[in-house]
Parts: structure tokens; C-alpha cells; sequence
């Protein structure tokens, strides 16, 4: 049956509703609800994952050409899920603090999740908009799931109105596209793109690279590439914070690998289109390092550092060949890593204050001077997020200097030299940002009692940051076989 291929999909958003029916009829006769609605959730996820692995290497498309299965998408949504069970487990202490809304949260990272597997197998522009779209708004509605604070409501009103025109952008490229090809089927632009370059149509070449940079903007905004960055430090701030993991995470990578299909299966033939991701790039590097550099909230300097690792990323897009897809997507893997063990850290810490409000709390627990002297009392912790911020650095051995090498290599192959220099520029200048942390970790006066990491009941975040460490730490090990299953996911 060709609805099998979408099964895993299926799967995903059908718990996210029954989680949801669930919890309005059974919720409050159940003892332990979280922990029910979490194991089911995961036995959802590991189902999926099985079946994924199961069908691997089926090639097909479903409903006359409008979604493809394929080993690319098999390989990313599996990627997908992993890191939405990874989120999962460091959400657990923020679910048993917002009990009222736990079966939702779990729920709209799921079908968050479904969307984005949808958009990935989607080979059509209307699927692929009502996949991204699904997806956009339960983030919306995940951003804004503090109640306790109002950073989190602007956040999510932030994020609301500029996804709102994003996705105006995206419908007014799509009906530029449609109206001066006739199809909104990627195979089928692809070929009237080709057709078009050998021949004299002018409209036709101006109509159409008018609606794919359109819907080229619109990516570039979901995926917080500058000049389009401006929502990521006010959502990644006011969001809480495994939510903001969740976008940090699994959102970005699978951002990454929309991009990756739009410009690779559709864009890159098109004459003058890599001076714009040329452009794109170096506007998010400079942006992304610049604007960490003044940061003193540790969730607004991880923002702009992650806007400056989308440089790095549309820095291999521009080199357009498949050694910098395969870079591309191996800096995507990495940088999830590190973001989910990041952020997993920064679930442990906990303000012991209780008279001031939420507000002010956060602001005191996210300060990056509040790390100060926590290598003293607990140091295996402050030695994980030391290995995370080297690798976000780029130091060799860490993972992260593999992900940044093998991006710069295809960038000098396709002698992208100024490219590739502003790239080590920024890098080098970032490095002082993530040093920075670790010098206030190791030998800085501590400036707040109040600020502690909190380790009771507490082992998912545990769990995750030292996953997320020892990977990046033993990275070289990996590294041969991660590039084969890479490298295999096109043949």
C-alpha cells in the first residue's frame, strides 16, 4: 500500500492526538500522567524509528509524485526523531512544573514533528506548505507555553507576526511559480528550469527566479539566516528552555535539510543564484559572531551563535557540489548535538531565590556570570559544557572542528577564497565567546548564591548533556562511518 511509506508520520501526529484525548478524559484519574504520557510518546517514536530502519532504502513516490521516500528522507527523519526523544527527556522537570499543560507540550512537539517529516518527504509546494505551516504553528504556540512569564507571551506574539509574513512570502513565491510554470511539483520545475536556460524565454526565467527566491526567503527565515535572524534572540530567550532546545535542535536540522532539498533539487542550476547565498552567508557569520560578542544572557549568545553556524551551513550550500551537501549535513548532525547537550546543561540550573518574580529569576539564572565557580562544586558538568563549547568553537578533536574543515574544504575547492577567510575570521573571533564561559566556569569569583545545578530527580538532562559531550568528545572515532552512511544516503 503506498500509505505504508507514511506510516512513521502518521504515527507521530495519531499519539500527539491520543496523548491529547488521553489526558482530557483519563488525566486526572491517572497517578503518574507524565510519566504515562512520556513512555507513550516514546514507545511512539521508537515504533516510527523502526520502521524507518525497516524500509530503509526504499525509493518511491506517493500521490502522483507529491512526496518522495527515499534514503535521503528515511535518514532525516530518523535523525529527527532521535533528537525529539532527546528533547523529550530533558523536558521532564519543566512538564511536572506546568502539569496542567504537559499532555500539550508533548503533544505540539510531536505534531511540531509530523509536520516537519511531511515537509521533508514533500516533493509538491502545496504539501510542502501545509507541511511547514503545521509544523510553524504549533512552534508558535510552543514559544509562548510559559504562563509564569511574560517574555515567553512576547516571544511567541514575536515569533506569531514575522512567521505570519514568512509564510505570506512563501504563498506569494508559490503563486509567482505556479502562474509562470503551470505545476508546483519540484521534478517538474526542475525541468522547465532547465528547458528555460536553453531557450529564450526571458518572463519565463524572470517569473520563476522571482518565485523561487521568494520561497528561498522564506526558508531562510524559518532557518534564522540573517538578514531574517531578527526573532531567533527574543524567542530563543523568552521560550522555555527545553522548548528552546527543541528549536535549537530538532527544528534546525530539519530546517538545514529543507534547505538543502529546495536549493539541490530545484535552485542551484540557476545562473547568479550562489551570489545571494555567497551574501547570505557572510551576513550570518558576521551578524552571528558580532552579535554574541555583547551578550550576556547565555540563551541570546547561543541565538546569535547559532545564527553564525547557519553562515557556515549556507557557506557549503553556495560551494554547490555533493562533497559540501555531504558537509552540510554532517554540521547539521554535530551542531544538534551540541545544541541539545547545551541546552540540556542549562535545564539543570535552578535559582534557589524565592521572593523575586520569574522574570527577574530567569534574568539572574540565564546571566553567563552565574556559571561562575560551578566547576568547584560540580565538576564533571562544568567539564561537559567545556567540551561542548570547544567543539562550538571549533578546537581539535571535537567534533565541531570537523564540522567547520570539511565545510571550509569544499568552500576553497570551488575557490570561494574571501568566503572561506571571512568564515575563519568569525570562527576565530567566536572562540573568545565560548572561552569566555569556560574561563568564568573555572576562575571567576562566584557572583550569585543563588544559582545552583540542581541534580535531584534530574538524570534525563543529566543523561543527555553526557551523551551529547562524550560524542563530540570521541567524535574521530565516528566520524569514517558517519560520513559512509552520509555519502550512502544518495546513491
Amino acid at each position: 500500500m503506498v500509505i505504508f511509506n507514511l506510516i512513521p508520520e502518521l504515527i507521530i501526529f495519531l499519539s500527539a492526538l491520543t496523548i491529547l484525548m488521553i489526558d482530557v478524559f483519563f488525566g486526572k484519574n491517572l497517578k503518574n500522567k507524565n510519566i504515562t504520557l512520556l513512555s507513550g510518546s516514546v514507545i511512539a517514536i521508537v515504533a516510527s524509528i523502526y520502521i524507518l530502519l525497516s524500509s530503509y532504502g526504499i525509493n518511491t513516490d506517493l500521490f502522483h509524485k507529491m512526496f518522495f521516500v527515499n534514503k535521503f528522507t528515511s535518514f532525516s527523519k530518523i535523525i529527527i526523531l532521535i533528537l525529539l526523544l532527546l528533547t523529550l527527556i530533558i523536558s521532564k522537570k519543566f512538564l511536572d512544573s506546568e502539569k496542567k499543560f504537559s499532555a500539550e507540550v508533548i503533544a505540539l512537539m510531536m505534531i511540531a514533528t509530523s509536520g516537519a517529516m511531511f515537509l521533508i518527504s514533500s516533493n509538491d509546494l502545496l504539501p510542502f506548505y501545509l507541511s511547514l505551516e503545521l509544523q510553524s504553528l504549533a512552534l508558535y504556540i510552543l514559544a509562548a507555553m510559559n504562563r509564569k512569564s511574560s517574555e515567553s507571551s512576547e516571544s511567541g506574539m514575536k515569533y506569531f507576526l514575522l512567521g505570519s509574513v514568512s509564510s505570506g512570502i512563501l504563498l506569494l513565491g508559490i503563486s509567482f511559480i505556479y502562474g509562470f510554470s503551470g505545476t508546483t511539483n519540484f521534478t517538474d520545475i526542475f525541468t522547465i528550469i532547465q528547458d528555460s536556460m536553453n531557450s529564450d524565454t526571458i518572463i519565463l526565467n524572470v517569473g520563476l527566479a522571482l518565485g523561487l527566491i521568494l520561497v528561498f526567503t522564506a526558508i531562510l527565515f524559518k532557518i534564522s539566516a540573517a538578514p531574517f535572524h531578527m526573532w531567533t534572540p527574543d524567542v530563543y530567550q523568552g521560550a522555555p528552555t527545553n522548548i528552546t532546545a527543541f528549536f535549537a535542535s530538532t527544528i534546525k536540522f530539519t530546517m538545514v535539510i529543507v534547505t538543502v532539498k529546495i536549493y539541490f533539487y530545484i535552485i542551484h542550476s540557476m545562473n547568479g543564484f550562489d551570489q545571494i547565498l555567497i551574501l547570505t552567508a557572510i551576513l550570518s557569520l558576521l551578524i552571528g559572531c558580532l552579535g554574541a560578542l555583547k551578550q550576556n544572557n547565555i540563551k541570546r549568545m547561543l541565538a546569535y551563535s547559532g545564527i553564525g553556524h547557519v553562515g557556515f551551513i549556507i557557506a557549503g550550500l553556495a560551494a554547490s557540489n555533493f562533497e559540501a551537501i555531504r558537509a552540510v549535513i554532517l554540521y547539521a548532525i554535530i551542531y544538534a548535538s551540541i545544541s541539545i547537550g547545551s541546552f540540556a546543561m542549562l535545564v539543570l540550573l535552578i535559582n534557589k531565590r524565592k521572593d523575586g518574580s520569574i522574570d527577574e529569576s530567569n534574568k539572574e539564572k540565564y546571566s553567563i556570570d552565574s556559571l561562575s565557580k560551578i566547576s568547584k562544586n560540580n565538576p564533571v558538568i562544568a567539564l561537559f559544557l567545556a567540551i561542548l563549547l570547544f567543539s562550538m568553537a571549533g578546537i581539535p578533536p571535537m567534533a565541531g572542528f570537523f564540522a567547520k574543515f570539511y565545510i571550509l574544504l569544499s568552500v576553497i575547492k570551488q575557490e570561494l577564497y574571501y568566503l572561506a577567510i571571512i568564515a575563519v575570521l568569525t570562527s576565530v573571533i567566536s572562540a573568545f565567546y565560548y572561552l569566555r564561559i569556560i574561563k568564568i566556569m573555572y576562575f571567576n569569583e562566584s557572583v550569585s548564591k543563588n544559582i545552583t545545578i540542581n541534580k535531584n530527580n534530574n538524570y534525563g538532562p543529566l543523561l543527555i548533556l553526557s551523551i551529547a559531550s562524550i560524542f563530540n568528545l570521541t567524535f574521530i572515532i565516528f566520524i569514517n562511518p558517519l560520513i559512509a552512511v552520509i555519502a550512502n544516503i544518495f546513491s
